[in-house]
């Protein structure tokens, strides 16, 4: 590796191989700043960070270094209803409308608030074109959703609400908690647990993200859909949510925008994801509660994704795993087989292939493990 990118962290020898490939990703040009982080059995074995904080690459990342994650943000954002619905103060399949009454309105009437968080409510998108400065205007945003038909009867459809979910949930928080969900994720989620994962940041956390940048120019373009379609209007309405003028400024991040607008640390996402899997001596949710979050509730084509995906509520269930990605490369999971949790953040928006190039390193070492272990219990 260049001796001028920085590297820093630690892997326990048995996952130097992790700290090999995370450094080639650094060394090559792959990665420009990011941090990578795996805990085993509830205690951490790999907390990596490397490269720089800022695109002049004046600041090289830091422990501390938090970055925007996109939508690694919708399960803290669930998570943060959940705990309600954890405190009795409201029910899973109650009405939206019980505590929001203004959503009741035009085809609305009986969505649940688990059609909210399993992505069935048909409010994909925002439907009234915005500038980037209503991000900073939340009843003006919710205040839309409220009015609004749904594009399909809620329930009987699924498409992940890529910008809508976090004001959808955070309407609710607020109506039920009378705090926004950024305050309550924060004081009753992040903090007990240690988590260094905010939506909505202070001066002080904004001193220390990192800034985002395009792997390529055609970027936003790549991900942003065909014009016209459902993808197109769900990632790119309020305009700048894929734009680095936005992206990278105090309006964007000290905004709640509790679909994709959290930023933390990788330590933070798998610290979280240990605990829901529940390989820590710590909990968000009651364990019946837990249970049904990591249960299916839609399956089948995602009209958004536009490929088989199943939801729970606020997680993607697949295999033994449960999690959430990012658009641009920050993930956040657990594997239940190997009994694994992972965190995977980064300042250059791209494709997965970095974080899954490191979590199938980490598979392949526990994996050896495991057979080492059964043989020689063969033995």
């Amino acid at each position: 590796m260049s001796a001028d990118v920085p590297l820093d962290g630690f892997a326990e020898p048995r996952f130097t191989a992790v700290r090999d490939r995370f450094a080639a990703l650094l060394a090559d040009g792959t990665e420009t700043g990011a941090a990578v982080c795996v805990y085993v059995g509830g205690e951490p074995v790999v907390d990596l960070w490397g490269g720089w904080a800022d695109a002049a690459r004046t600041r090289p990342w830091q422990r501390d270094t938090i970055v925007m994650t996109y939508s690694v943000t919708k399960v803290p954002a669930a998570l943060s209803l959940l705990t309600l619905v954890d405190r009795g103060l409201v029910g899973l399949d109650d009405p939206v409308a019980s505590v929001w009454p203004e959503y009741g309105v035009a085809g609305k009437e009986s969505t649940t608030l688990r059609h909210l968080l399993a992505h069935q409510a048909g409010l994909p998108a925002f439907p009234e074109r915005r500038p980037a400065e209503s991000w900073a205007d939340w009843d003006d945003l919710a205040g839309m959703l409220a009015r609004a038909a749904p594009q399909w009867e809620p329930g009987s459809a699924h498409a992940e609400h890529a910008l809508t979910y976090g004001h959808l949930l955070g309407e609710v928080v607020r109506r039920v908690d009378g705090r926004s969900l950024g305050q309550v994720w924060r004081e009753d989620v992040a903090a007990p647990l240690g988590l260094d994962f905010q939506i909505g940041l202070t001066d002080e956390e904004c001193a220390r993200a990192a800034e985002v940048e395009y792997a390529v120019p055609s970027w936003p373009a790549d991900v942003g859909g065909a014009p016209g379609s459902l993808r197109e209007r769900s990632v790119g309405n309020p305009a700048g949510a894929r734009d680095l003028a936005v992206l990278n400024s105090r309006l964007w991040r000290q905004s709640e925008v509790p679909a994709v607008n959290g930023h933390g640390t990788a330590r933070a996402i798998a610290h979280l994801y240990a605990v829901l899997a529940g390989h820590r001596d710590e909990a968000v949710l009651s364990p019946g509660l837990r249970d049904a979050a990591f249960s299916a509730v839609a399956k089948g084509h995602d009209l958004m994704l536009e490929r088989d995906v199943v939801w729970g509520l606020g997680v993607q269930l697949e295999d033994d795993y449960v999690g959430m990605g990012g658009l641009g490369g920050c993930d956040g999971l657990a594997e239940t087989a190997r009994g694994y949790a992972y965190g995977y953040v980064t300042r250059r928006l791209a494709d997965h292939e970095r974080a899954i190039a490191l979590s199938d390193t980490v598979e392949g070492i526990l994996d050896v493990e495991k057979a080492d272990a059964e043989g020689a219990g063969r033995s």
